[in-house]
């Protein structure tokens, strides 16, 4: 497939019930795709640092849309709408 697009929506407290919380920190997606794996956990920390290396703070990530090329071995996003960003995987 030459192209993923993966919606991940961070959620502040108080949208979901404690109990939903708790099961999708205990969920993971991979992507396998020519001999590599992508996981998407990992994917959304490395985001997240390149966040705050821009000047927000964490808190101020409401939204986050990633589009995986795993040929390109990159993940692109845009956060809250607004924010464009790649990284490296």
């Amino acid at each position: 497939f030459p192209f993923l697009a993966v919606s991940v929506f961070l959620l502040r407290s108080g949208l979901l019930q404690q109990e939903e919380k708790e099961e999708m920190k205990n969920m993971n997606f991979y992507v396998q795709w020519n001999g590599k794996e992508f996981c998407q956990a990992d994917i959304v920390e490395q985001i997240k640092k390149q966040w705050e290396s821009m000047g927000y703070t964490p808190e101020s990530l409401e939204k986050l849309n990633i589009y995986l090329k795993p040929e390109e071995s990159r993940a692109y996003f845009v956060a809250n709408d607004s924010v464009q960003g790649c990284v490296e995987l």
